[in-house]
Formats: structure tokens, sequence, C-alpha cells
């Protein structure tokens, strides 16, 4: 931050990580995540994959169509619903502050955290999502 790079760094590592996959799976990805990550790569000239270049799965548009009567379709809640471990590290704004400002102890919160994330979102869709539907052949 201090340097003006920002997220650059982070940008290129990611699409360069994309393309090591034919498909990823996010959970609510096509609403913030991939939007999101698109932009800024644009905003900085960087070489975000292009259509059909890599599939995409939103777990969540299929688990709030297919899982109508939970109170909630967030990660941790579908996860708790099914038996699945999730979210031991919950966030905070605090944590995303401290993470601004370099704070080590925070980003290895954050990564925990991620590493959570991903670890009961592929849980989650080996037991309720993927076998009760098909993968569309869409583009990230």
């Amino acid at each position: 931050i201090k340097e003006g790079s920002y997220d650059q760094r982070l940008l290129l590592e990611l699409c360069n990580d994309l393309r090591k996959f034919k498909r990823i799976i996010t959970w609510y990805g096509s609403k913030f995540d991939i939007p999101f990550v698109r932009s800024r790569c644009i905003l900085h000239k960087h070489d975000f994959p292009l259509y059909k270049e890599i599939l995409h799965t939103d777990a969540y548009m299929i688990a709030k169509n297919t899982l109508r009567t939970l109170h909630s379709k967030r990660l941790g809640v579908v996860a708790n619903f099914y038996g699945i471990e999730a979210k031991q590290h919950p966030l905070n704004p605090t944590v995303w502050l401290r993470c601004l400002s370099g704070d080590h102890e925070s980003i290895d919160f954050v990564q925990t955290h991620n590493i959570e994330d991903v670890i009961s979102l592929e849980k989650v869709c080996k037991r309720a999502i993927f076998p009760y539907t098909k993968l569309a052949r869409t583009s990230i």
C-alpha cells in the first residue's frame, strides 16, 4: 500500500493460478469475487482469463435454488446444516483493518479463514451440490 502497487502482485499471481484449472468453483463468486477481480485486473492492465478460457461454477447459486428451506444460504450455514465443520476463524472488520496496516497476525488469520472456506466449500459441494445438479459450461 505504501509503495502504491496495492494488489497488483496478488492479481498477477491469481491470473496465473486460475489458468492452472479448467474449472473454478466459488460461493457467491459470480456476483462478487469474479467481477471484483476482473475489474481490478482491467484497471491494472493485467491479463484476466478471457471468456470461455476457464469454466466457473457458483455453488451459492445452485444452493439458493436447491436448498430453499434453509434460513440463510451462507456457506457456514449450509455446511453446519450438513454437519460439515466450517469457519472456526470468522472475520470481522477489525481483522480487515489490521490487515490493511500490514499486521502479520491478522493476515495469517485471514489466510486460515480462507483455507477453511475452501475446505468447507469442497465438502459442501460433494455432499449437497454436485450430486443434485449438472455442472453448466458457464465461463469465468
